[in-house]
Protein backbone atom coordinates (compact mmCIF):
# COMPACT_ATOMS: atom_id res chain seq x y z
CA UNK A 1 0.00 0.00 0.00
CA UNK A 2 2.80 2.59 0.86
CA UNK A 3 4.11 1.68 -2.60
CA UNK A 4 1.34 2.51 -3.81
CA UNK A 5 0.38 5.66 -2.36
CA UNK A 6 3.93 6.90 -3.40
CA UNK A 7 3.25 5.93 -7.30
CA UNK A 8 0.04 8.31 -6.67
CA UNK A 9 2.09 10.79 -5.20
CA UNK A 10 4.38 10.74 -8.24
CA UNK A 11 2.59 10.39 -11.13
CA UNK A 12 0.89 13.87 -11.35
CA UNK A 13 4.36 14.97 -11.72
CA UNK A 14 5.80 12.77 -14.26
CA UNK A 15 2.49 13.37 -16.44
CA UNK A 16 3.13 17.31 -16.12
CA UNK A 17 6.55 16.72 -17.25
CA UNK A 18 5.44 14.71 -20.19
CA UNK A 19 2.80 16.73 -21.60
CA UNK A 20 4.76 20.13 -21.16
CA UNK A 21 7.54 17.94 -23.60
CA UNK A 22 10.50 20.35 -22.03
CA UNK A 23 13.69 20.44 -24.49
CA UNK A 24 15.70 23.14 -25.41
CA UNK A 25 14.42 26.84 -26.20
CA UNK A 26 14.10 26.90 -30.77
CA UNK A 27 16.27 30.12 -32.10
CA UNK A 28 13.38 32.79 -33.16
CA UNK A 29 12.69 32.75 -36.29
CA UNK A 30 12.60 36.56 -37.68
CA UNK A 31 10.90 37.68 -41.16
CA UNK A 32 12.77 40.26 -43.36
CA UNK A 33 11.10 43.37 -42.39
CA UNK A 34 11.22 47.11 -43.88
CA UNK A 35 14.17 49.11 -42.08
CA UNK A 36 12.15 52.01 -42.93
CA UNK A 37 8.57 52.51 -41.74
CA UNK A 38 9.47 49.61 -39.15
CA UNK A 39 6.65 50.96 -36.80
CA UNK A 40 3.91 50.94 -39.33
CA UNK A 41 4.91 47.78 -40.67
CA UNK A 42 5.11 45.62 -37.45
CA UNK A 43 2.21 43.17 -37.89
CA UNK A 44 2.96 42.44 -41.26
CA UNK A 45 6.43 41.87 -40.19
CA UNK A 46 5.00 39.28 -37.15
CA UNK A 47 2.84 37.75 -39.40
CA UNK A 48 5.76 36.99 -41.40
CA UNK A 49 7.51 35.04 -38.78
CA UNK A 50 7.71 31.36 -39.75
CA UNK A 51 5.33 28.99 -37.43
CA UNK A 52 5.70 25.46 -36.92
CA UNK A 53 2.94 23.32 -38.95
CA UNK A 54 1.40 22.38 -35.52
CA UNK A 55 0.92 25.33 -32.70
CA UNK A 56 2.17 24.26 -29.48
CA UNK A 57 -0.06 24.88 -26.22
CA UNK A 58 -0.26 27.86 -24.21
CA UNK A 59 0.66 25.48 -21.47
CA UNK A 60 3.94 24.13 -23.04
CA UNK A 61 5.16 27.37 -23.83
CA UNK A 62 5.11 28.52 -21.06
CA UNK A 63 6.91 25.82 -19.28
CA UNK A 64 9.54 26.13 -22.29
CA UNK A 65 10.71 29.77 -20.99
CA UNK A 66 10.08 28.82 -17.25
CA UNK A 67 12.89 29.18 -14.64
CA UNK A 68 11.98 27.73 -11.08
CA UNK A 69 15.04 29.26 -9.52
CA UNK A 70 15.27 31.99 -10.83
CA UNK A 71 11.29 32.61 -9.73
CA UNK A 72 12.56 32.19 -6.16
CA UNK A 73 15.79 34.75 -6.15
CA UNK A 74 13.23 37.35 -8.31
CA UNK A 75 11.88 37.00 -4.70
CA UNK A 76 15.00 37.88 -1.91
CA UNK A 77 17.04 40.24 -1.06
CA UNK A 78 19.66 41.14 -3.13
CA UNK A 79 19.13 37.96 -5.10
CA UNK A 80 16.46 40.22 -7.34
CA UNK A 81 19.27 42.30 -8.37
CA UNK A 82 21.40 40.18 -9.37
CA UNK A 83 22.24 38.64 -12.92
CA UNK A 84 23.90 38.07 -16.27
CA UNK A 85 24.17 41.14 -18.62
CA UNK A 86 23.08 39.74 -21.85
CA UNK A 87 25.55 40.48 -25.19
CA UNK A 88 24.65 44.18 -26.44
CA UNK A 89 22.54 45.21 -23.47
CA UNK A 90 23.96 47.70 -20.44
CA UNK A 91 22.55 47.82 -17.01
CA UNK A 92 21.62 51.83 -16.89
CA UNK A 93 20.05 53.32 -13.88
CA UNK A 94 18.30 56.81 -13.97
CA UNK A 95 17.51 58.79 -11.04
CA UNK A 96 14.50 60.53 -10.91
CA UNK A 97 12.99 63.95 -9.07
CA UNK A 98 12.32 63.47 -4.94
CA UNK A 99 9.91 60.93 -3.83
CA UNK A 100 10.02 59.30 -7.79
CA UNK A 101 11.56 55.60 -7.80
CA UNK A 102 14.58 55.69 -9.59
CA UNK A 103 14.39 54.05 -13.62
CA UNK A 104 16.80 50.74 -13.56
CA UNK A 105 16.85 48.90 -16.92
CA UNK A 106 18.87 46.23 -19.20
CA UNK A 107 19.45 49.11 -22.33
CA UNK A 108 20.62 47.93 -25.84
CA UNK A 109 20.75 50.63 -28.39
CA UNK A 110 19.13 50.64 -31.93
CA UNK A 111 21.26 49.28 -34.44
CA UNK A 112 20.73 52.25 -36.97
CA UNK A 113 19.29 55.98 -37.25
CA UNK A 114 15.47 54.36 -37.85
CA UNK A 115 14.84 51.86 -35.76
CA UNK A 116 11.96 51.50 -33.05
CA UNK A 117 12.93 51.07 -29.84
CA UNK A 118 10.48 48.89 -27.48
CA UNK A 119 10.35 48.59 -23.54
CA UNK A 120 9.32 44.61 -22.72
CA UNK A 121 7.46 45.35 -19.79
CA UNK A 122 7.45 42.21 -17.01
CA UNK A 123 4.79 40.81 -14.82
CA UNK A 124 4.19 40.30 -11.55
CA UNK A 125 7.04 38.64 -8.97
CA UNK A 126 9.33 38.75 -12.08
CA UNK A 127 12.07 41.05 -13.72
CA UNK A 128 14.20 42.26 -16.45
CA UNK A 129 16.13 38.70 -15.46
CA UNK A 130 12.98 36.43 -16.37
CA UNK A 131 13.29 34.34 -19.38
CA UNK A 132 10.44 35.39 -21.29
CA UNK A 133 11.53 38.79 -20.92
CA UNK A 134 14.90 38.25 -21.96
CA UNK A 135 13.54 36.21 -25.04
CA UNK A 136 11.40 38.50 -26.11
CA UNK A 137 14.20 41.68 -25.55
CA UNK A 138 16.74 39.53 -27.35
CA UNK A 139 14.14 39.16 -30.31
CA UNK A 140 13.64 42.79 -30.66
CA UNK A 141 17.07 43.30 -30.28
CA UNK A 142 18.33 40.74 -33.08
CA UNK A 143 15.83 42.63 -35.65
CA UNK A 144 17.95 45.99 -34.72
CA UNK A 145 15.49 47.46 -32.61
CA UNK A 146 16.72 49.26 -29.27
CA UNK A 147 14.98 47.43 -26.65
CA UNK A 148 14.76 48.01 -22.86
CA UNK A 149 13.89 45.73 -19.87
CA UNK A 150 13.48 47.68 -17.01
CA UNK A 151 12.59 46.60 -13.16
CA UNK A 152 9.25 47.84 -12.25
CA UNK A 153 8.00 48.92 -8.66
CA UNK A 154 8.89 46.56 -5.72
CA UNK A 155 10.65 43.95 -8.24
CA UNK A 156 14.32 43.25 -9.53
CA UNK A 157 17.01 46.02 -8.31
CA UNK A 158 13.67 47.50 -6.86
CA UNK A 159 12.59 45.18 -4.74
CA UNK A 160 12.28 47.44 -1.71
CA UNK A 161 9.33 48.45 0.63
CA UNK A 162 10.31 52.57 -0.23
CA UNK A 163 8.95 51.40 -4.38
CA UNK A 164 6.02 49.55 -3.21
CA UNK A 165 3.73 48.30 -5.92
CA UNK A 166 0.50 50.33 -7.30
CA UNK A 167 -0.78 48.22 -9.57
CA UNK A 168 -0.38 50.39 -12.32
CA UNK A 169 -0.89 53.69 -11.22
CA UNK A 170 2.56 54.77 -10.50
CA UNK A 171 3.91 52.54 -12.78
CA UNK A 172 2.21 54.29 -15.95
CA UNK A 173 4.02 57.52 -14.97
CA UNK A 174 7.25 55.49 -14.48
CA UNK A 175 7.10 53.82 -17.81
CA UNK A 176 6.17 57.56 -19.48
CA UNK A 177 9.47 58.64 -17.84
CA UNK A 178 11.40 55.58 -19.61
CA UNK A 179 9.63 57.07 -23.15
CA UNK A 180 11.02 60.80 -22.34
CA UNK A 181 14.57 59.36 -21.55
CA UNK A 182 14.81 57.70 -24.67
CA UNK A 183 13.69 60.19 -26.41
CA UNK A 184 16.46 62.87 -25.50
CA UNK A 185 19.01 60.29 -25.34
CA UNK A 186 18.32 58.38 -28.87
CA UNK A 187 16.22 61.21 -30.77
CA UNK A 188 14.13 60.59 -34.14
CA UNK A 189 13.36 56.89 -32.78
CA UNK A 190 9.56 55.76 -32.55
CA UNK A 191 8.87 54.29 -28.97
CA UNK A 192 6.90 51.89 -28.47
CA UNK A 193 5.66 49.38 -25.61
CA UNK A 194 4.96 45.38 -24.87
CA UNK A 195 3.62 44.35 -21.64
CA UNK A 196 2.65 41.19 -20.24
CA UNK A 197 0.33 40.20 -17.46
CA UNK A 198 0.58 42.98 -15.10
CA UNK A 199 3.07 44.48 -16.79
CA UNK A 200 0.02 44.86 -19.63
CA UNK A 201 -2.03 46.40 -16.82
CA UNK A 202 1.02 48.98 -16.99
CA UNK A 203 1.36 49.83 -20.61
CA UNK A 204 -2.12 50.06 -20.37
CA UNK A 205 -1.76 53.25 -18.02
CA UNK A 206 1.06 54.36 -19.50
CA UNK A 207 -0.51 54.72 -22.34
CA UNK A 208 -3.40 56.83 -20.68
CA UNK A 209 -1.12 60.03 -19.57
CA UNK A 210 -0.75 62.99 -20.64
CA UNK A 211 1.27 63.54 -23.13
CA UNK A 212 1.87 59.66 -24.21
CA UNK A 213 0.76 59.85 -27.84
CA UNK A 214 3.24 61.74 -27.88
CA UNK A 215 5.99 59.43 -26.62
CA UNK A 216 4.97 56.23 -27.71
CA UNK A 217 4.16 56.77 -31.55
CA UNK A 218 5.56 52.69 -31.91
CA UNK A 219 2.32 52.29 -30.48
CA UNK A 220 2.02 49.51 -27.49
CA UNK A 221 1.26 45.73 -27.56
CA UNK A 222 -0.61 44.69 -23.58
CA UNK A 223 -0.32 40.45 -23.78
CA UNK A 224 -3.02 39.19 -21.10
CA UNK A 225 -3.20 42.12 -19.04
CA UNK A 226 -4.80 41.75 -15.64
CA UNK A 227 -8.04 42.99 -16.05
CA UNK A 228 -11.40 43.64 -13.17
CA UNK A 229 -9.34 43.75 -10.78
CA UNK A 230 -11.79 43.03 -7.46
CA UNK A 231 -13.32 40.34 -9.43
CA UNK A 232 -9.30 39.13 -9.89
CA UNK A 233 -8.40 39.77 -6.24
CA UNK A 234 -11.30 36.95 -5.39
CA UNK A 235 -10.16 34.78 -7.87
CA UNK A 236 -6.39 34.31 -6.60
CA UNK A 237 -7.82 34.31 -3.18
CA UNK A 238 -10.46 31.78 -3.68
CA UNK A 239 -10.16 27.95 -1.97
CA UNK A 240 -9.99 25.65 -5.11
CA UNK A 241 -9.63 21.72 -5.35
CA UNK A 242 -8.25 19.84 -8.53
CA UNK A 243 -11.42 18.27 -9.35
CA UNK A 244 -13.10 21.84 -9.85
CA UNK A 245 -10.02 23.60 -11.23
CA UNK A 246 -7.30 21.05 -12.63
CA UNK A 247 -4.12 22.74 -13.05
CA UNK A 248 -5.00 26.29 -12.07
CA UNK A 249 -5.09 24.89 -8.71
CA UNK A 250 -1.11 25.08 -8.48
CA UNK A 251 -1.09 27.97 -10.19
CA UNK A 252 -3.25 29.80 -7.78
CA UNK A 253 -0.97 27.92 -4.56
CA UNK A 254 1.87 28.90 -6.22
CA UNK A 255 1.07 32.32 -6.57
CA UNK A 256 0.02 32.88 -2.71
CA UNK A 257 3.10 31.11 -1.72
CA UNK A 258 5.25 33.71 -3.71
CA UNK A 259 2.96 36.23 -2.21
CA UNK A 260 3.91 34.89 1.39
CA UNK A 261 7.79 34.87 1.06
CA UNK A 262 7.96 38.40 -0.83
CA UNK A 263 5.36 39.92 1.89
CA UNK A 264 8.04 38.48 4.09
CA UNK A 265 11.14 39.63 2.94
CA UNK A 266 9.37 42.95 2.89
CA UNK A 267 7.80 43.27 6.54
CA UNK A 268 3.96 43.34 4.83
CA UNK A 269 0.88 42.67 6.85
CA UNK A 270 -0.17 40.55 3.90
CA UNK A 271 -1.64 36.84 4.99
CA UNK A 272 -1.19 35.45 1.67
CA UNK A 273 -3.61 36.96 0.05
CA UNK A 274 -3.94 39.63 -2.43
CA UNK A 275 -7.35 41.16 -0.78
CA UNK A 276 -4.31 41.42 2.55
CA UNK A 277 -1.50 42.98 0.02
CA UNK A 278 -3.90 45.50 -1.42
CA UNK A 279 -4.95 46.48 2.03
CA UNK A 280 -1.89 46.94 3.02
CA UNK A 281 -0.77 48.98 0.29
CA UNK A 282 -3.75 51.37 1.07
CA UNK A 283 -2.41 51.68 4.45
CA UNK A 284 0.75 52.51 3.58
CA UNK A 285 -0.48 54.98 0.72
CA UNK A 286 -3.86 56.38 1.39
CA UNK A 287 -3.42 58.39 -1.27
CA UNK A 288 -4.03 55.23 -3.65
CA UNK A 289 -7.58 54.68 -2.33
CA UNK A 290 -8.19 55.77 0.33
CA UNK A 291 -9.50 52.20 0.37
CA UNK A 292 -8.95 48.78 -0.95
CA UNK A 293 -12.13 49.26 -3.38
CA UNK A 294 -11.68 52.83 -4.65
CA UNK A 295 -8.17 51.91 -5.20
CA UNK A 296 -8.81 48.99 -7.17
CA UNK A 297 -11.10 50.98 -9.28
CA UNK A 298 -8.37 53.25 -9.90
CA UNK A 299 -6.16 50.60 -10.83
CA UNK A 300 -8.47 48.73 -13.19
CA UNK A 301 -7.45 48.83 -16.92
CA UNK A 302 -11.21 51.16 -17.91
CA UNK A 303 -9.69 53.68 -15.62
CA UNK A 304 -6.67 53.93 -17.65
CA UNK A 305 -8.63 54.04 -20.97
CA UNK A 306 -10.65 56.91 -19.73
CA UNK A 307 -7.80 59.23 -19.28
CA UNK A 308 -6.24 58.01 -22.38
CA UNK A 309 -9.60 59.38 -23.41
CA UNK A 310 -9.32 62.95 -22.23
CA UNK A 311 -12.19 61.66 -19.68
CA UNK A 312 -12.87 62.25 -16.12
Amino acid sequence: MKRLAAAFRVAPALLTLAACSLHRLPEPSIPSCPTEGVASSLWHCLDGIPRDDRPESGFTSTFRVSDTSRKQRDQSLPSACEGPTPPGFELRRVDMDAGRAPLVALVAPPSDASSPIVIVVHGLFDSKYTRYVEVTGELFQRQGFGVVLPDMRCHGCLLSRQWLPTLGVEEGADLLAWGRWLAREHPGHPIGLVGFSLGGLDVLHAMGQPGADEVFTAGAVAVSPAADLPRLVQYLDAKVFFADAGFSKSFRTGFRSLLRKRAKELGMTAEGSFAGTVEFLVSERPELGPTPAEFLDRADPPEASRLRAGLS
